[in-house]
């Protein structure tokens, strides 16, 4: 008895799990594959060279043909047309008879019709087969190209639940006892309780979001870390703008505006102004690198460099307007 064709081949638990999962693919993977017929050594019955599928599966049900090849039914380079019709199914003949036999001396050749090239690559199954979950845009925006990738993957961990606290590292079986350290009074150590209910998370989440100009009682620190995350990333700052307008320096006086400004993270910083007269006219402008300093430095130095600047073209009436409280006072 002929053995059965790894097409019509089913799982069985006697057989391994490696086995088992290409097994599976099967179904998906056979409608994209297509053999050009060359010397004919595609099986007949199993193998997708009319670009209808298995031919077996056009047989009357409980017949299991065998594994006869394509060149079987080919004599001198032609279709053998008596055994075809005493052997396949009429409404193949037709179908059969169009496809083109190409060079003998060659071994048929599989087509992966995925890939315009027709070659087979291992991402092409994955994608077909692989199973997508929803976009989430909040998991999403944690890969950050400027983000350094620890910290990344931390939140990463953390959305994802996967870091081993002792809530989640009890759902293996495991007794513990479970105290924070970050409380006075240690509680159980959670992930919201870590990221959000903690006194520290708290103390955190006050500092920051005050920094960033978040109310901090528009976030319900009751909810779970995963919404608190979303709620955040969903955030808008509201930006309000003012009517502002130029006061004039009076009669033989120069009005000089200044700012400097300081970048922590880039570790930059850099100052500026713009001198005009009592028509607004521009008479300089100016802006230059600083070296790393504080932001009151560099707006110290913006005020300097006008009076530099201003002292050697001998002007000395002149009124300086910026907007750092610390030089105002």
């Amino acid at each position: 008895m002929a053995r059965v064709n790894s097409i019509a081949r089913s799982w069985s638990s006697s057989q391994s799990q490696s086995w088992k999962e290409p097994l599976n693919c099967r179904a998906t993977a056979e409608p994209h594959m297509l053999w050009k017929i060359n010397s004919g050594s595609s099986f007949f019955w199993w193998d997708s060279w009319t670009g209808l599928g298995p031919l077996a599966v056009f047989l009357q049900k409980g017949t299991m043909p065998g594994n006869t090849l394509v060149n079987e039914f080919i004599h001198e380079n032609k279709r053998d047309t008596e055994k075809l019709l005493n052997t396949v199914p009429a409404p193949l003949h037709n179908l059969i008879e169009r496809i083109h036999i190409n060079d003998p001396s060659k071994p048929d050749t599989c087509i992966w019709t995925i890939n315009s090239d027709g070659k087979f690559t291992c991402a092409s199954p994955r994608e077909l087969t692989r199973k997508r979950k929803d976009t989430n845009d909040t998991l999403n925006n944690l890969w950050y190209k400027r983000l350094p990738f620890k910290i990344a993957f931390l939140n990463w961990r953390v959305m994802r639940k996967k870091l081993p606290l002792d809530d989640i590292v009890s759902k293996f079986g495991q007794n513990i006892v479970s105290r924070c350290n970050c409380c006075p009074n240690p509680q159980s150590e959670t992930l919201d309780h870590l990221f959000v209910h903690g006194d520290i998370a708290k103390n955190i989440w006050q500092y920051f979001a005050n920094s960033l100009g978040i109310k901090i009682s528009n976030i319900n620190l009751h909810l779970s870390w995963r919404d608190i995350c979303v709620i955040v990333d969903n955030y808008r700052n509201q930006i309000s703008s003012c009517l502002m307008y130029w006061d004039r320096p009076i009669t033989q006086q120069f009005k000089i505006n200044t700012d400097g400004s300081s970048l922590i993270q880039m570790k930059k910083a850099g100052a500026g102004g713009i001198r005009r007269n009592k028509e607004g006219r521009m008479i300089l402008a100016y802006s230059e690198y600083l070296e790393f300093c504080s932001n009151n430095r560099a707006e110290i130095e913006a005020a300097l460099i006008g009076l530099k600047y201003s002292s050697s073209l001998g002007l000395n009436n002149i009124i300086f307007e910026m907007d750092s409280k610390l030089m105002v006072v």
